[in-house]
């Protein structure tokens, strides 16, 4: 739609092909890496899962068996999938509803909570920073060079002479 500037008239420009595709080259290099990493970690894996699904395998040996769609008879027919499957759907919905319609609640509440919301903002940060702050613990006590749970291990392995301090040594911190 054109627009009247005192006696001039603009039109807007016409679209280009670089106006629908954007900076496609930028793009490209942003995006790749991470397509690159969630296909390896997650598209894969879940083709492979289907891939094996149609097979007999045990998962040590080198060997398949094609069973075609047997593996998806034999789940169909089992007089405890339906119920477990349903369990789980129900589960799933209700977690999902009950945690999103909490969640938005506290989020809308701190929003027009003026008066200490920092500090309520910091005390439901707490949950999610312990698990990190408690993981962190658990590898330093596991990597400790006297009570440590890895030089225990390998002592308890007869593997002593692998003992170290695993932070301590510049090659492997």
């Amino acid at each position: 739609m054109a627009t009247r500037v005192g006696t001039r008239v603009y039109a807007p420009p016409k679209p280009t092909w670089r106006v629908w595709l954007g900076n496609w080259g930028a793009n490209a290099i942003f995006l790749g890496p991470a397509l690159v990493v969630f296909s390896l970690f997650v598209i894969y894996p879940i083709l492979s899962s289907v891939g094996l699904s149609f097979t007999n395998w045990n998962g040590i040996s080198p060997t398949t068996q094609n069973v075609g769609f047997a593996n998806y008879r034999e789940l169909f027919s089992d007089v405890e999938f339906w119920p477990a499957l349903s369990h789980t759907l129900i589960y799933a919905f209700f977690v999902m509803v009950i945690q999103n319609t909490v969640g938005l609640v506290l989020a809308l509440c701190l929003q027009r909570f003026t008066r200490g919301s920092a500090l309520l903002r910091v005390l439901f940060l707490i949950p999610m920073l312990l698990s990190s702050i408690a993981i962190g613990y658990i590898w330093s006590y596991l990597y400790q060079p006297l009570f440590g749970g890895i030089n225990t291990l390998l002592v308890d392995l007869h593997l002593g002479q692998l003992q170290q301090d695993w932070l301590g040594n510049a090659h492997l911190a």
